[in-house]
């Protein structure tokens, strides 16, 4: 199972409102995180995040991103880990009785005003 999730959004500098730096976490169990992609056109387009190792074998990796936009407007920040095998996180996860094993890619929505 791979599962990644936003921690931080902040604006890059006071100049410059259209540019987001993000940041979050991804974990993938016994295998290793192999990339975040992180996307702010709904998975149209998608940008590789910068990975931070882990502390040990069985910790999160940090990730970060710069993000730009375009324009003012309504955006959601989608953030989808792989691992060494090649598994991602689904786009839509699949329902089970109890929730269980809920990894789907995580979705943070932000509203660009400036």
């Amino acid at each position: 199972m791979v599962r990644s999730r936003h921690s931080n959004e902040r604006r890059a500098a006071a100049g410059e409102p259209r540019i987001l730096s993000a940041s979050g976490h991804a974990w993938a169990g016994e295998r290793s995180v192999a990339k975040v992609l992180v996307s702010t056109d709904l998975g149209i387009h998608w940008q590789e995040a910068q990975l931070t190792p882990p502390a040990n074998k069985h910790a999160w990796y940090g990730w970060n991103a710069e993000l730009t936009f375009a324009s003012k407007g309504y955006y959601e920040i989608w953030a989808r880990a792989f691992d060494d095998a090649g598994n991602a996180q689904p786009f839509r996860q699949p329902w089970n009785p109890k929730g269980y094993l809920g990894n789907i890619i995580h979705r943070v929505p932000i509203a660009v005003s400036a």
